[in-house]
């Protein structure tokens, strides 16, 4: 057999390994990550599909980070773990970090910190793009990845340091042999970057004075290790026809939908002390997956209120149990009633496939299981005179919308 076949075939196994599960060597450190193990060889590189990676050890507790793909070098230092995301690299490491690319161009982007939260040595979530409602007016990718000062002219063969914390993405552009993107985030010298693995925590019942849009209402939360945990519903009903209203079904924040109280939320909880046992089930924004930090208490779900600070960007203060959310202004009229210019009627949570950037999704009514009164109960929430049509709905319903509506669809 050739070098060259026994290079492929070697290639195709390790890439049908991975694919289920680890490496098992002893020489090797695994890191596990959302249900996926991947296995860095501390002294020996490692091929997968032409890409050669390493980890070596230093001194200090940190490692340095080497990847070869064609004739670029990419090289890293001060990494302290690493650890695969949607197929991407992703490394940990103190600052400063100096990268160093050399035989290949390269670039490298700094997130904003509100596209992306980071808590227990961890990515809660790298933001997914923003619906039409804005809550971060004009977040494409230029505008959310910002170029650093000195990749003019794409410089090749220059050590670059890295002293701000924050995320990067760092990407190699060869023209001849394709791209090598990773992601890189620099911790402060006080961050815990090892993954904190959640455990069952004790829960203190407790109650926070939230002021939203100059009213302030008391929102029932337990107190983990110093951090507010809440029901989702509960806020839910608290921004709701607000500028960051949300509705939350099925384990899915979708933002800028509607959501019709329905007198369960803001119930008082027991007072004392409860066992909170970590959650783990598959979450979603927008219908991207995220991870946030919950906890199941009392057999209710509660969710980290700092985390759903960054999913809305609410502009959230806390001192003690006085709570505000600066980023929140109502968008009801005097009457109670959400002035929209059109409501659209449809079967799920998102606009017309075609259509999404024409409509907001604060004007989406999900009509999906509900009777003909209910979706009327649902319009009388809007002071509109448009209504879009693109469910089926009944003949009975559609007479009764054109009678009192401009309809369309």
């Amino acid at each position: 057999m050739s070098k060259k076949i026994r290079t492929l075939v070697m290639a195709l196994v390790i890439a049908s390994i991975t694919s289920t599960g680890a490496f098992a060597a002893s020489d090797n450190n695994s890191v596990a990550s959302t249900g996926r193990t991947w296995v860095l060889r501390t002294h020996t590189p490692y091929e997968v599909v032409g890409v050669t990676k390493t980890l070596t050890p230093v001194g200090d507790g940190t490692s340095v980070y080497e990847s070869k793909l064609g004739k670029s070098n990419l090289n890293i230092n001060g990494v302290v773990r690493s650890e695969t995301i949607d197929s991407k690299t992703m490394l940990w490491a103190k600052g400063p970090v100096t990268v160093n690319f050399s035989n290949g161009s390269r670039y490298i982007l700094q997130y904003d910190k509100l596209m992306y939260r980071v808590s227990g040595g961890k990515i809660v979530f790298i933001r997914p793009e923003m619906d039409n409602i804005g809550y971060i007016a004009g977040a494409r990718e230029k505008e959310y990845l910002k170029e650093l000062p000195f990749q003019a002219g794409y410089q090749k063969d220059k050590a670059v340091t890295l002293t701000e914390p924050g995320l990067y993405q760092i990407t190699d552009s060869s023209s001849s042999e394709g791209g090598n993107e990773c992601l890189l985030y620099v911790g402060n010298s006080a961050e815990e970057l090892n993954l904190v693995e959640s455990k069952i925590e004790n829960a203190v019942a407790s109650s926070l004075n939230v002021t939203v849009a100059d009213k302030t209402t008391s929102l029932p939360a337990y107190n983990i290790n110093g951090e507010n945990y809440i029901r989702t519903k509960d806020l839910s009903s608290i921004l709701h026809k607000t500028t960051r209203e949300f509705n939350e079904t099925d384990n899915n924040i979708v933002t800028g939908s509607m959501y019709t109280p329905n007198g369960s939320e803001l119930k008082a909880l027991q007072s004392g002390n409860a066992v909170a046992t970590p959650y783990k089930e598959l979450f979603g924004l927008n219908n991207e997956k995220v991870e946030p930090s919950m906890y199941t208490i009392n057999n209710e779900q509660f969710i980290s209120l700092s985390d759903m600070n960054s999913f809305l960007n609410l502009g959230l203060s806390v001192n003690g149990n006085v709570v505000t959310m600066s980023n929140v202004s109502n968008m009801a009229t005097s009457g109670g009633r959400v002035t929209v210019k059109q409501v659209c009627i449809t079967n799920t949570d998102h606009a017309p496939w075609g259509y999404e950037a024409l409509v907001p999704k604060n004007t989406i009514i999900n009509v999906t299981g509900l009777t003909d009164e209910q979706i009327k109960e649902k319009l009388n929430g809007f002071d509109t005179k448009q209504v879009w049509i693109t469910a089926k709905i009944s003949d009975n319903l559609r007479d009764y919308l054109k009678s009192n509506y401009e309809t369309l669809g």
